[in-house]
């Protein structure tokens, strides 16, 4: 319907104004109507899609000539979204369909049967009612080694950020992350070791509003609370330390998300040319329950002198905290017996019997991917239990 414009008209100058007939105003309140009442006959920013998932088509009555940057446009989806969309309006073509700062959907941001609200900006049309929150979702994640290089991706989606102030402040909520990567240079082992399995998070720096993708081996137990803040260090050929969080620049104090990680194991650390063998984003509750200590654990015995040798060094690579029990039998006689633990190279209390028929015994745990040993002293008779 083309624009009508009104004039008061003059008498004087014998200049008549409009005429503004019933049928002219019904037709122009029936085309607007919002629902007040069930007889409006044309609302021109709502339709019902008729095009398949992830590509969305709607015929609006009147049709548009072409796209109208800030104009909102409501469609009935017929299929709910699996990842990128798009939307053609009246045949004008397939434009993409985005949330706040181009980030591309996510599965679920657009349920059947579903009211899906949108505004054109003049590049794509803005989901603006967006169904499904990332914080509910697995994240969206990926992982490849190529020319001796290890690239990580977060593929975007909507976080929650703690406030960068640790005393106070609101959180920082909604904050749409478009895609961003990070790559791990030839030479940068991350602290890993040749020919052992490696768990490496991946973290959302919130980074004053500018996102940024950091990384850290999990065996160097950095503390990952997300109520706490993380400076990283800029990665680099040097970058062989799994006590550091690395990203392209060096942070300070940042709020951060965990959104994944990788398993990966390479024949000599930092040449990257394996690719990982697990690539998990995080999600809800479920999986961090199942990483918990206790949850599809056993206690498993190892023979001392074959499956465990006096002060070599082990890495838990189940990916959870494993419990090591070492104790050790002195009979008649045997005196001077010492078991002394190590976790990432740091001495743990040790344990000695100076006595016959006495005994030493240690326990501890051993985070996910960290290194361990026990040096074993003397003659008595040795035991190793863990509880992996």
């Amino acid at each position: 319907m083309a624009k009508t414009n009104f004039v008061d008209g003059n008498p004087a100058e014998q200049i008549e104004g409009t005429i503004v007939t019933a049928a002219f105003l019904n037709a122009l309140n029936n085309h607007r109507h919002r629902g007040l009442a069930e007889d409006g006959d044309g609302a021109i920013d709502y339709a019902a899609d008729t095009g398949s998932a992830d590509a969305y088509a709607i015929a609006l009555s009147p049709a548009l000539a072409a796209h109208v940057t800030g104009m909102p446009i409501s469609f009935k989806a017929a299929n709910a979204n699996t990842g990128a969309a798009t939307l053609n309006v009246d045949g004008l073509g397939a434009v993409a369909v985005k949330k706040k700062g181009g980030v591309t959907l996510v599965a679920g941001d657009i349920p059947v049967d579903g009211i899906a609200v949108v505004a054109y900006d003049g590049t794509c049309y803005q989901l603006l009612n967006p169904a499904s929150s990332s914080l509910k979702q697995i994240q969206s994640i990926a992982a490849s080694v190529g020319s001796n290089a290890l690239s990580l991706t977060y593929n975007g989606g909507t976080l929650d950020f703690r406030n960068a102030t640790l005393a106070g402040g609101a959180p920082v909520t909604g904050v749409d992350v478009s895609t961003i990567s990070l790559t791990v240079p030839s030479g940068a082992t991350l602290g890993t070791v040749n020919a052992i399995q490696a768990m490496l998070a991946l973290v959302v720096l919130y980074n004053g509003g500018s996102p940024a993708l950091g990384v850290v081996n999990m065996g160097g137990s950095v503390n990952l609370d997300e109520t706490t803040l993380l400076s990283t260090t800029a990665i680099s050929d040097a970058a062989d330390s799994a006590a550091v969080v690395y990203s392209t620049n060096a942070i300070t104090n940042s709020p951060f998300r965990v959104v994944g990680f990788i398993n990966i194991t390479e024949a000599t650390a930092g040449a990257w040319a394996t690719a990982p063998t697990l690539v998990q984003g995080h999600g809800g509750q479920a999986m961090a329950a199942m990483m918990s200590l206790g949850y599809g654990q056993t206690w498993q015995v190892f023979s001392v002198g074959v499956d465990r040798l006096n002060g070599t060094t082990y890495y838990n690579t189940t990916g959870r905290p494993i419990i090591v029990n070492v104790a050790q039998h002195s009979g008649s006689g045997v005196i001077g017996m010492t078991l002394s633990p190590t976790v990432n190279g740091a001495a743990l209390p040790f344990s000695s019997a100076n006595a016959s028929y006495s005994s030493a015994y240690v326990s501890f745990i051993v985070p996910a991917g960290a290194a361990y040993s026990v040096g074993i002293a003397g003659a008595g008779t040795c035991y190793w239990q863990e509880f992996r």
